[in-house]
């Protein structure tokens, strides 16, 4: 699923894949999805669906939007994905502050459900919070290789939301490390994972 980024002229606000309402995708070897950027992203597809998930309305996730579904992923390739909204604030019509940066977090994907990694490579994303990801429920990373990620501000690879909600594993207990997370970078804090408040994180492994 290739989104031909370089030639990309119009504003993006959806995602390559949308998963809700307990669906279920299973990601395999010779699946890449790809190059998908978002511009002047705003709001999701889809978003006056969760009208109590008002987080979601500014959500990143080039490649992959998760809201109350399951993404597995066996295999494949999800890779060179962007949310590069522009990093500014402004005012409302009462003058109020407005940021835009929860429409640039998870530069390949944003779940608000569950994504689990059993293999496959995720790299090259970027995002202004979680190049690879940014985590607002559960996240299981098992096996497989995290690299080459960018984060302007938060979270190279991982940005979590600090929902009490927001759980992440790396690894697997009793099995060794077969999780490589390797070369992700960001410009503030957590060149690989920035875990936020009351999100927990557990590590396997070693």
């Amino acid at each position: 699923i290739d989104g031909n980024r370089d030639k990309l002229k119009v504003t993006v606000v959806g995602a390559a894949v949308y998963v809700s309402d307990s669906a279920t995708v299973n990601i395999y070897d010779g699946i890449r999805i790809a190059d998908h950027k978002k511009l002047g992203n705003e709001r999701i597809l889809g978003c006056e669906n969760f009208a109590s998930l008002a987080a979601i309305e500014r959500a990143g996730g080039a490649a992959l939007i998760i809201v109350n579904g399951r993404v597995n992923m066996y295999g494949g390739v999800i890779e060179n994905n962007a949310v590069l909204t522009e990093y500014t604030t402004g005012t409302d019509a009462n003058g109020n502050a407005i940021s835009k940066e929860d429409a640039a977090c998870g530069g390949a994907i944003y779940n608000h459900g569950n994504f689990h990694m059993y293999g496959g490579i995720i790299r090259g994303n970027e995002a202004l919070r979680g190049g690879m990801i940014y985590n607002d429920r559960y996240l299981l990373l098992e096996s497989g290789t995290v690299a080459d990620n960018f984060a302007h501000t938060y979270g190279g690879a991982i940005s979590s939301s600090g929902a009490a909600e927001s759980i992440m594993y790396i690894g697997h207990e009793g099995s060794g490390n077969k999780m490589t997370i390797d070369n992700n970078r960001s410009n503030k804090a957590g060149g690989a994972i920035y875990s936020n408040t009351n999100s927990p994180i557990v590590i396997y492994g070693n």
